[in-house]
This record gives C-alpha cells, structure tokens and sequence, in this order.
C-alpha cells in the first residue's frame, strides 16, 4: 500500500471525502524518514508541519527546568503528528515530538507544510459557506 493510499484511508475512515479532495490531500503531502531519536517537533520552535505516521513510533513529551523529560503520549501508525497548538497560534511549541528510539528502524512519515495546509483548509471553509 502506497503512503498517500494509507492516509486516504485514514481519513475516509471519519469522513465521506470524494476522490478528488483525496488527490488535493495528498498532493499536499511528501514522505520523509525519522532515524532514531530525531525531532518532528521541538518544544521552543513554532510547528511548521503536519506529519501523517505511515510506520514508526513517535513520542510527544516535555522537559521541566531541572531536565527531566515527561511523556504526554504517543503517536503510532496512522495517527497525525502535530503540535496543533503551536500550528494555530503560530506560537513555539510547549513539547517535542520525537522518533521513538526504536533500534534499526526509522519512521515513515508523510508531512505537508504548515502554509499547504492552511491554504487547503481556507479554501474547503469558503466553499462549505456557499
């Protein structure tokens, strides 16, 4: 199965989306590979993408000011990966997002831009208004 036939999936599985809106979706999004221990999101940093987890594991956490690392959930195959808070806002990110330290394996992730994204979004929003 094709990463793009995965997320189509995905999202047909919430939604009753026609295959052209499925064609757009995807065409937003291009694959990419996490290696062990590499950072989707950094706390700190404003989230600029959307990531789609094909395979892989992924871990959200944060770490308080004496260094320790607390884990807020986990992302597996066929969750979306984002720090939404710092995507909407356009504020840094309160917490990582991070390759689960997995040996030998790396993530598949499929991920669009944060500015793909909202271009898409805007322009479903001002049809639906019609």
């Amino acid at each position: 199965m094709t990463h793009f036939k995965q997320l189509s999936e995905v999202l047909r599985n919430y939604y009753d989306i026609p295959d052209q809106e499925l064609d757009k979706i995807n065409s937003l999004f291009y694959p990419c590979k996490l290696k062990k221990g590499e950072y989707f999101v950094r706390s700190g940093y404003m989230a600029d993408s959307i990531g789609f987890i094909v395979t892989g594991l992924l871990r959200y956490f944060y770490t308080d000011k004496n260094g320790v690392e607390y884990t807020k959930a986990f992302a597996a195959e066929n969750d979306f990966a984002v720090s939404y808070a710092s995507m909407l806002l356009k504020k840094p990110s309160a917490f990582q997002l991070r390759h689960w330290k997995i040996p030998n394996c790396f993530a598949s992730i499929i991920q669009t831009g944060r500015s793909c994204w909202t271009m898409y979004h805007v322009g479903i929003l001002s049809l639906e208004r019609l």
